[in-house]
């Protein structure tokens, strides 16, 4: 498991504790379980009760995880089939299949480079 793995699972267990209790309910317990058992300890992340979840300076790793979660266990049906046709609409015109997955690693750890300096100077 990657550094930047563990620390997505940090701040998300924190967002997770901003959530109504619905919500939280909606997300399985053997996935919460794991997060805490494989979290950085050492990486600090706040969640700012100010600012909204969309603006939250969270790590790129955090926010496809949380879309993941979103999708999987949280969204309605209806939004889920929404997020997923925009993601299916965003795959298909912004990138080629040859170098999806080159362009997307090298995207995530530029993204997470740049928000850990960020946090790292808060």
């Amino acid at each position: 498991m990657t550094t930047n793995q563990r620390r997505a699972y940090t701040e998300m267990l924190e967002i997770f504790k901003n959530m109504s209790l619905d919500l939280q309910s909606k997300v399985p317990n053997t996935l919460i379980e794991k997060m805490n058992l494989e979290k950085d300890n050492d990486w600090k992340f706040k969640y700012d009760e100010t600012v909204t979840l969309k603006n939250q300076k969270i790590l790129y790793s955090t926010k496809v995880l949380f879309s993941y979660i979103y999708i999987n266990y949280i969204g309605t049906n209806e939004k889920r089939k929404k997020l997923i046709m925009m993601y299916e609409k965003n795959s298909k015109t912004k990138y080629n299949l040859d170098t999806l997955f080159k362009k997307n690693n090298m995207q995530t750890n530029q993204h997470d480079k740049k928000d850990i300096n960020t946090n790292m100077s808060s």
